[in-house]
């Protein structure tokens, strides 16, 4: 302990040195493979406060790490503003080409780190060798990756930022620094686009440290020191209005007025979600200005997922076609069963006394009950899309299996509408794809896109307060998803705690598990189509019981789905 301690001093004197600036607390530090301070890189670090506008890096370093694989991205970055530092620094300190020099043979001399990521691994190497003058031996791709990385000596802040941005949405996944800063730093891990990354671990002689003006033996509780360490790392969140603008011009116009919003959010943003947000849209837009550079990205992402959707749809038309013809069929079979009179359970008719106690215990309003020649016109079907990143392989699939239930039903003159929902920056969107009276509109559903994260337990409260619009006797929600909740707003803190809960995980499970257990109490039909794998498959059950059809081939789908249906249509 006593060991790394000095050698954390020493590496903060030579920061200190280099930065010119001996107030200075710096963020990184960096250490060789023996756990000493590492002269060379320590000086590039101060070189790099003394030279750029540190807290705008710094912001841009959150960024890269709240990426998956972000790791990588940090050592990239670093790597980038060593090359540019040593350009702007080696005339005024004539020792940093020697201590470049040394730095880049003890690398080269070290055996290969199977602990660190092959491509940053293969680029320190190359980089390295060209330090010394020799040729990399890097293939073409990452002959580019690196030539876009090494910065020049003029790269102010702005530039270095813009350059960085540019090299990773060629290479690595979309999405924009600007954006976040503007935002307060809150939209994190691509709310659009999956990236694509290069491997697990970055592996990295850079550590971050944490400074409290104290000295170690005065350190607070490991629990204080994660929580502001985790304020430290959480840039403010950005205001309400900010975020309803960034996703208004990426999804579409909010299908309701200000003050309804306010009521809606009050109604629903309570609990686990009480410090997020809600946009329902049908995907429409009202310009009123220039695009933001992510809106017009988002767009023109999302009109070329339509045609990829669009175009899977018409590679497996006859087997889609057929899937509609068998689940149709079963669907009407169930119907014919209902044509007889029949007596139905209801919210309003004669009292049935032996229900009173479900109300009381089990809040069921349907203790009442009527005759009715048949029930089906009675009935109208949700269908609700996960529209989380998670799905961005398959999100063709997920959309023609939408399209297939949707048909099938509106074949069977059944009111169905279909929607899709994602978070973004805290934002639960919701997006009506096609609504009841839509009848010719089932190709809508093929608009379908898989981006951001999941906040699934609030999108099943958006989901109820829609059907609440609908005065309809029985109401059946069809939820294709693969029960993995994952959001970046966290559960706010209970009383007591220091830190807020991850959205996701158990908890996550648990509270889409008490939502859907909600809904039924209320007399909701809620049935999953699992669309993820088996590792999912458990939190599937737990969330979802007996109620779960998983697809493994669209021949099995209408029968799959079709039982289910078929089972509570018969109930009615």
């Amino acid at each position: 302990m006593k060991n790394r301690e000095i050698a954390e001093r020493r590496a903060v004197n030579q920061i200190w040195n280099a930065a010119q600036d001996y107030s200075l607390q710096p963020v990184y530090v960096a250490f060789d493979e023996d756990g000493d301070a590492d002269f060379y890189f320590n000086t590039v670090i101060g070189a790099v406060y003394h030279y750029f506008q540190f807290e705008t890096l710094d912001k841009m370093f959150t960024y890269l790490q709240r990426k998956q694989d972000g790791e990588l991205y940090v050592e990239l970055l670093w790597l980038g503003l060593e090359n540019c530092v040593f350009g702007k620094a080696k005339d005024e300190r004539p020792a940093m080409a020697e201590l470049r020099r040394a730095y880049a043979e003890k690398f080269l001399a070290r055996p290969k780190d199977h602990v660190v990521e092959s491509l940053l691994w293969d680029l320190k190497r190359a980089h390295c060798q060209r330090i010394l003058g020799q040729a990399d031996d890097l293939d073409e791709e990452k002959r580019k990756i690196l030539d876009a990385l090494e910065f020049p000596a003029d790269c102010n802040t702005e530039q270095v930022t813009d350059r960085m941005d540019r090299l990773l949405n060629q290479y690595f996944f979309k999405g924009h620094f600007k954006e976040f800063e503007e935002l307060g730093g809150h939209i994190s891990d691509s709310p659009f686009f999956w990236p694509k990354g290069w491997g697990k671990r970055a592996g990295s002689a850079l550590r971050r440290i944490d400074w409290e003006g104290k000295t170690t033996e005065e350190k607070d509780s490991l629990m204080d020191k994660a929580r502001k360490l985790y304020q430290r790392l959480t840039f403010s969140r950005p205001s309400a209005k900010v975020v309803r603008a960034y996703v208004e011009s990426c999804f579409g116009k909010s299908m309701f007025s200000t003050a309804e919003m306010a009521e809606i959010e009050k109604k629903l943003c309570t609990e686990a979600h009480r410090e997020c947000l809600l946009h329902f849209t049908r995907g429409e837009f009202t310009e009123t200005g220039e695009l933001t550079r992510e809106a017009a990205e988002q767009r023109e992402f999302a009109e070329k997922q339509r045609e990829a959707n669009e175009a899977y749809f018409q590679a497996n038309e006859s087997q889609t076609m057929l899937a509609v013809n068998k689940l149709t069929e079963r669907i009407r079979n169930a119907i014919l069963l209902q044509l007889e009179p029949t007596v139905y359970r209801t919210r309003a008719g004669n009292l049935l006394a032996g229900k009173v106690w479900r109300n009381v215990y089990l809040h069921d309003e349907r203790i009442f009950e009527k005759t009715s020649d048949s029930q089906l016109d009675t009935l109208t079907v949700d269908i609700l899309l996960d529209g989380s990143a998670s799905q961005r392989e398959q999100q063709a699939k997920v959309a023609t299996q939408g399209f297939i239930i949707a048909e099938s039903l509106t074949r069977c003159n059944i009111p169905v509408r279909v929607s899709a929902f994602s978070s973004v920056s805290g934002c639960t969107v919701m997006q009506v794809l096609r609504d009841y009276h839509d009848t010719s509109r089932n190709k809508d559903i093929l608009h379908f896109l898989a981006a951001g994260w999941n906040r699934d337990g609030l999108a099943l409260r958006a989901a109820d307060y829609l059907m609440e619009q609908e005065r309809s006797e029985h109401k059946m929600l069809i939820i294709l998803s693969d029960a993995h909740p994952n959001d970046d707003q966290p559960m706010p803190s209970k009383e007591g705690l220091h830190l807020p809960k991850d959205y996701g995980g158990e908890a996550g499970v648990q509270d889409v598990a008490e939502e859907v257990s909600r809904l039924r109490r209320k007399g909701i039909w809620v049935i999953s189509v699992f669309t993820g794998n088996d590792r999912d498959l458990p939190a599937a059950h737990k969330i979802y019981g007996r109620e779960l059809a998983r697809i493994r081939s669209v021949s099995w789908f209408a029968d799959t789905v079709g039982r289910l249906i078929q089972e509570r249509i018969r109930e009615m």
